[in-house]
């Protein structure tokens, strides 16, 4: 099965249907079935009803995970891809251990204690704040809904690998990328011309004859102002460390396969995982694998480069606000 690689159509069909935003979709159907239970929020005496709410909400999407995917071949295809299995085992080194699924344990004790523990924090919280009367609720339909929704980080991680993987095996990201490259410092260019020349615009006789400019004024001339100061402050920043690929080469592909890689695990852990991503580049399919070396200074040049954009925005949005209250 690891040799037989899915095709296109069925890896997009995998990705489709266990995309965290259609297992949301599943444990939506929860609060139909449940309606009874929301009349209002749940106060602290009613933490069973909760317990018992958050319980069939992961039933649900267990039991859809299990029915939907119970023969179906990309997730088998991934499943027996031994680099895959250890590159999750990877992730999870030097992360602090959360309790397991709770369908691995007692299904009610695990929601008991989930509810437990955010009574607790809630608890906790408006005697620090040394606040008299309750002013949210500590099981409220918000907090709830986002526990139910709640889509797991293995189910994410799996994911993430499979679309990756099929960016890799199915299309020409590479090419695209590279091309968008060449393409950024016009655009860029081209942004901060039309902003500037938005902004002139309002400042006419003709603008303010037909009243637009009172509408640019409440709706549009704080977004605009911040869009353009935050392009020019990124005039400076290496737009080349953002981007994993300057050209098209041998390894490209596998570049790209790294930088993506390294987003997810950034975005998921916090770090890029450069070990993780070191296994999956063991796959048999992977054309032209980087050594580890290799991995860790992109994925190091990845982060960075994101990093300085960041800061970048940051600030410009400081300067806007300086300038803001000088103004005012």
């Amino acid at each position: 099965m690891a040799d037989k690689i899915p095709s296109a159509e069925k890896m997009l069909a995998f990705l489709a249907d266990a995309s965290p935003e259609q297992i949301r979709k599943v444990a939506a159907a929860t609060w139909d079935a449940d309606e009874s239970l929301f009349g209002g929020d749940f106060c602290p005496k009613r933490r069973e009803s909760a317990a018992r709410f958050l319980g069939t909400a992961w039933d649900r999407k267990s039991q859809y995970w299990k029915a939907r995917f119970s023969d179906d071949e990309a997730l088998k295809w991934l499943l027996s891809l031994g680099a895959v299995d250890r590159a999750w085992t990877r992730t999870q080194k030097k992360r602090r251990r959360h309790p397991q699924s709770p369908v691995k344990q007692e299904p009610m004790d695990f929601w008991r204690e989930t509810v437990e523990a955010r009574l607790s924090r809630w608890a906790s919280r408006v005697i620090a704040e040394g606040r008299q009367s309750r002013v949210d609720m500590p099981l409220g339909r918000h907090w709830l809904e986002s526990r139910a929704n709640d889509v797991p980080v293995q189910w994410r991680w799996l994911h993430g690998v499979a679309s990756t993987l099929h960016d890799y095996l199915y299309t020409d990201s590479a090419e695209e990328l590279i091309r968008e490259r060449q393409a950024i410092r016009r655009m860029h260019a081209d942004a901060i011309n039309g902003l500037r020349a938005l902004e002139a615009f309002m400042g006419t006789e003709f603008s303010r004859r037909f009243e637009v400019h009172a509408f640019w004024s409440t709706h549009r001339a704080k977004p605009d102002h911040i869009r353009r100061m935050a392009f020019e402050a990124i005039s400076n920043v290496d737009f080349d460390a953002f981007y994993p690929a300057k050209r098209h080469d041998a390894t490209t592909a596998e570049r790209l396969l790294v930088a993506s890689l390294s987003d997810l695990h950034c975005e998921m852990f916090k770090t890029p995982k450069p070990e993780a991503i070191a296994e999956i580049m063991t796959l048999p399919f992977i054309r032209n694998p980087l050594d580890m070396r290799g991995i860790e200074r992109l994925c190091a040049k990845r982060r960075e480069g994101k990093k300085a954009v960041d800061r970048a925005i940051l600030h410009a949005r400081d300067r806007y606000m300086s300038a803001r209250q000088k103004i005012a």
